[in-house]
């Protein structure tokens, strides 16, 4: 038995079996790694590992979050509170209001833009805020630049809800 205390979350999934979280001095999650990754307990471990999270309440497949606005999920379980997940790389982005089969259709600006080897991660300052991953070859061709404004679109089936 090793125990390794790091505060990266890289360190920690390439040797770990079990995962024991702990924020702001209390355990939220103690589990195998694959666990914490798909079922993270905070915003967080959430946020820590890449993920777009957002707390609230939801109620038929529409979750009000905490911090304003809302997200679609295509849930249907019974009214509770939840961690609305979604990976950066499920968000699209479009320059003009975009048509289409996506339920969530969010407004904003950039406010960050991080380069990432063969990707560009976009943060935008939307009600909710949103990350979204995409190409350099999209970030280019959609000129995105800090203080832009974009669209942000992703499918309700990309919403995966947590209990908390």
């Amino acid at each position: 038995v090793t125990l390794l205390v790091t505060h990266d979350p890289v360190d920690a999934v390439a040797v770990a079996d079990r995962v024991l979280v702990v924020e702001q001095g209390g355990v939220v999650q103690d589990a195998p790694v694959a666990d914490v990754l798909t079922a993270p307990r905070s915003t967080w471990v959430a946020e820590l590992i890449g993920l777009n999270a957002w707390r609230g309440a939801v109620r038929d497949g529409v979750v009000t979050v905490a911090g304003g606005g809302v997200v679609v999920a295509a849930d249907t379980g019974p009214p509770r509170d939840v961690l609305a997940l979604v990976p950066p790389s499920g968000v699209a982005l479009h320059r003009s209001r975009p048509e289409g089969s996506a339920r969530n259709v969010l407004a904003g600006r950039v406010t960050t833009t991080t380069f990432l080897a063969e990707r560009v991660r976009i943060v935008i300052d939307a009600m909710p805020p949103v990350t979204a991953e995409v190409t350099v070859a999209a970030a280019s061709e959609l000129r995105l630049a800090e203080g832009g404004e974009v669209w942000a679109a992703f499918k309700a089936t990309e919403v995966r809800l947590v209990d908390v």
